[in-house]
C-alpha cells in the first residue's frame, strides 16, 4: 500500500496523498523524513462527521452536550491516535481508516444508545 502511494519505482506521488514534515523522526525507514495521509482518511470520516454536525443543527439543540457532532469528533481524534500508536509499534505503513471510521461511527452509535 505503501508503494502504491507514494508511486513505487517512478517516484510521482498519488494526489490524493498529504504529506506532513516528520521532526527528528529516529524511526523514518523509508528513506523520507514525511508522514503520509491519505485524502480517503480524511475526506471519509469528515463527511460523516460533517452530516453529524448538520443533523445537531437541523435539531436545534441549544448545548453542544445533547449533540453527535461533538463525540464524533472525538471519536475521530482517538482513532487517529490510536492510528499512530499502532504505527509507531508495528513500524509500518497503517492504512488510517481502518481505526477512523470504526471509532467515529461507534463513538456516535453509543451516544445514540446512551441518548435513548
Amino acid at each position: 500500500m505503501i508503494e502504491v502511494a507514494t508511486g513505487g519505482d517512478s517516484g510521482e506521488t498519488v494526489p490524493l496523498l498529504i504529506l506532513f514534515p516528520r521532526i527528528s523522526d529516529e524511526l523514518s525507514h523509508y528513506g523520507n523524513s514525511y508522514s503520509m495521509l491519505g485524502l480517503g482518511d480524511i475526506a471519509l470520516p469528515g463527511l460523516f462527521i460533517s452530516f453529524l454536525l448538520r443533523f445537531d443543527y437541523e435539531m436545534k439543540y441549544e448545548t453542544w452536550k445533547r449533540g453527535y457532532f461533538w463525540i464524533g469528533m472525538i471519536g475521530y481524534v482517538v482513532g487517529l491516535g490510536i492510528t499512530d500508536l499502532v504505527l509507531v509499534l508495528m513500524q509500518s505503513g497503517q492504512p488510517a481508516c481502518s481505526y477512523l471510521v470504526p471509532l467515529t461511527v461507534r463513538a456516535r452509535v453509543n451516544r445514540g444508545v446512551c441518548a435513548s
